[in-house]
This record gives structure tokens, C-alpha cells and sequence, in this order.
């Protein structure tokens, strides 16, 4: 898996991964949506608090979003795709950042409803946009 490294403004590393050689994997990309929805939860006075709080993020690709929750303290964060690829890349961000503790990853498809997730988190965090 290559990529350069990356740090967000909020100091979480992020690696995006390598180009697909079969199907195009638009989650291997940091995309500024994500950078944005990170930015207001490290930033914004709007933003609820996240510390202690368990979260979820659909899609999420790097998981730079679930990262930036988990750095700020909340826990457990799961981190979700449906990509094998994309599980390995955010594993490989979540030991970039040492938070291995915190973050996890999960394999959710939606056309399968048994990999639904029975816990209800706090809060669920989706983002999306073009790409950086």
C-alpha cells in the first residue's frame, strides 16, 4: 500500500491509498469534505461535544473524520466501509496515529443487514465531496 503521508490541521496522519488496478476506489483519497467535517468538530463552538462519546462513520474511506473524533476523545469510534482495501488502509491510519485503543474499523454493507451494527452509537458522521 503506498501514499504519502499527510497531516490534517487537527495533526491526525493520513494515508491515502494506491490506485486500484480494477475497480476505482474513490475512498483511498482524502477528500475535503472529510477535511471539513473534521475541521468544524476540532474547531467550531457548533460542533457537540465529542469527548467520551461513541461515534460512527459511514463510509468512511481514511477515516480521517473517525480519527480526528478519536483524537479528540471519543470512544469507541468505529470507522466503516465495505472495501477489504479501504479496511486495511484505515487500519493502517488508526496505527499512525496510535489510536489502536480508540478506533476500530467495520466492515458494514448495507445490502447485508448482518453486518448491522446492534449497538446504536451517539453520534454518526458521514462526509462527502470532490476530491482535494
Amino acid at each position: 500500500m503506498a501514499g504519502t503521508e499527510i497531516r490534517t490541521d487537527e495533526g491526525v496522519v493520513i494515508f491515502e491509498g494506491s490506485p486500484h488496478k480494477a475497480k476505482v476506489l474513490y475512498g483511498n483519497l482524502l477528500w475535503t469534505g472529510a477535511l471539513a467535517l473534521s475541521k468544524f468538530f476540532a474547531t467550531s463552538s457548533a460542533a457537540p461535544p465529542v469527548k467520551g462519546r461513541s461515534c460512527l462513520e459511514l463510509g468512511a474511506g481514511t477515516g480521517v473524520v473517525g480519527l480526528t473524533l478519536g483524537s479528540m476523545g471519543a470512544e469507541p469510534v468505529f470507522i466503516t466501509d465495505n472495501e477489504p482495501e479501504l479496511l486495511l488502509l484505515m487500519k493502517k491510519n488508526i496505527e499512525a496515529n496510535n489510536l489502536s485503543d480508540r478506533v476500530q474499523t467495520f466492515c458494514l454493507d448495507w445490502a447485508d443487514g448482518k453486518s448491522f451494527m446492534q449497538q446504536l452509537p451517539d453520534l454518526v458522521v458521514a462526509a462527502a465531496t470532490q476530491q482535494r
